[in-house]
């Protein structure tokens, strides 16, 4: 199967969990597994729901949130448990039922930030999602509605959030965006970070 707009994330055993993305026709179910050790790869069944531009976090029990993406089905989000090979929905929905092409990052304490996406219109909102209770809770704005763009947990627990599409305009063609802003767990708010230099959508950022 040709797919892209997947999501993959590496397990803590080394093997590589790749999620859902777009076939041509419909979002994708299936999932599959990526052996290093033996450079194949192997099915890991079907997600509750198909997902297109889904995000993948590796949590800290070892499990990994799938959530959002343009989808096909009942689940919001999802969580892939490595030891039984299976897929669940999560107890909670996501406060935005498909956010497509959205941003996720782990928190210091464990929890999972999801920030703008599109579902319809392209947003500004934001959400996190609990381990511990299973949950998703709606928090403060980004500055900016930004699809395709990065979040990026930083060394003083903040996460910085960059570039992506915007609905501004210029000549009837849509924009991305240099701006920089950064999400503060203590307040559950986003501030201003800056610019880059140049403007950026479907990028990668690493710390």
């Amino acid at each position: 199967m040709v797919t892209d707009s997947a999501a993959a994330v590496k397990l803590p055993d080394g093997r590589v969990l790749v999620v859902g993305g777009y076939d041509g026709t419909q979002s994708v179910f299936s999932a599959e597994l990526y052996n290093p050790a033996t450079r194949t790869f192997s099915s890991a069944g079907n997600m509750q729901s198909g997902r297109n531009s889904p995000t993948a976090t590796l949590l800290g029990n070892g499990k990994v949130l799938i959530a959002g993406g343009y989808i096909s089905g009942p689940a919001s989000a999802e969580l892939y448990n490595p030891a039984t090979g299976t897929f669940t929905a999560t107890a909670g929905s996501m406060a935005v039922f498909g956010r497509g092409r959205a941003a996720a990052a782990l928190l210091a304490d464990g929890r999972v930030l999801i920030t703008g996406g599109q579902a319809g219109e392209w947003l500004n909102s934001a959400e996190i999602y609990d381990p511990a209770t299973d949950s998703f809770t709606t928090t403060g704005n980004m500055l900016s509605r930004r699809q395709t763009h990065t979040a990026t947990p930083l060394p003083d627990g903040s996460v910085l959030i960059a570039g992506g599409w915007d609905a501004q305009t210029q000549a009837n063609y849509t924009l991305p965006l240099a701006t920089l802003e950064r999400f503060m767990p203590a307040t559950n708010s986003f501030v201003a970070a800056g610019s880059m230099e140049t403007r950026r959508q479907s990028h990668t950022a690493v710390r």
